[in-house]
């Protein structure tokens, strides 16, 4: 159907999903991967290159291309089966997981949105031409080793990953940079509010990775332990 199938731009060996509106989208005009240069130059001083990154809803693998550069090893996670397919074929030495993460262990929907297919959400009950998928906690996997940094962009899953990875966040410290997507948040029932607070407890400080953009709809949130300043 459309929107699940996949290709490879011959010119940079990429491989996306066809028609893709989204993130394929500037890798088509960009003719390279890692094409959010402005966002990973931000974030990759906080990568620790002893510990493992997690990059979770890595969707085609434009940053978890770039973390297996720094990181001692990257584990990324893509319920998407077109998108980890993708993954796969441009992130070969990433430790690649086809699952979802949540707050516990469960049977749901991955509802397939065309033609921005990094859209695409879990849902509790089935839509048309949905998949289901397993969902597990971040804390039933056998961890690579110590989580120095975690990039979370789950559509609206986050509060839910974040609780079902406590300890694991708790224990580890990890810097984490985090999309907030208020619409995303509201259709599961949680916030930006929820989540930052969860954060602060868990002893966090948080600020936009760009100054202003959390005025925005959607940015994206850097979460820097208090222990780590």
């Amino acid at each position: 159907m459309n929107g699940t199938q996949t290709e490879i731009l011959q010119d940079c060996n990429v491989a996306v999903i066809r028609g893709d509106v989204g993130a394929c989208s500037w890798v088509y005009q960009l003719k390279r991967l890692d094409y959010d240069r402005g966002m990973l130059d931000r974030i990759i001083p906080y990568i620790d290159k002893d510990a493992a990154v997690l990059d979770i809803g890595a969707f085609v693998g434009s940053h978890t291309v770039e973390y297996l550069k720094h990181a001692k090893c990257v584990m990324s996670f893509e319920p998407n089966p077109s998108a980890f397919a993708c993954l796969s074929y441009n992130c070969p030495k990433a430790i690649r997981v086809n699952m979802a993460l949540g707050n516990g262990f469960a049977k749901r929907y991955w509802t397939r949105i065309y033609p921005n297919c990094g859209a695409s959400y879990l849902s509790d009950e089935p839509t048309y031409d949905c998949l289901t998928v397993q969902v597990r906690p971040l804390e039933s996997f056998m961890l690579p080793s110590r989580i120095g940094y975690i990039k979370m962009d789950a559509e609206g899953e986050e509060v839910a990953i974040i609780k079902g990875a406590y300890n694991i966040i708790a224990q580890n410290k990890p810097t984490m940079c985090i999309e907030i997507n208020n619409a995303a948040l509201n259709r599961t029932g949680t916030s930006s509010d929820e989540l930052i607070t969860i954060l602060h407890n868990l002893g966090y400080r948080t600020e936009p990775i760009w100054p202003g953009c959390d005025s925005h709809e959607q940015y994206d949130l850097l979460a820097i332990h208090r222990d780590c300043d």
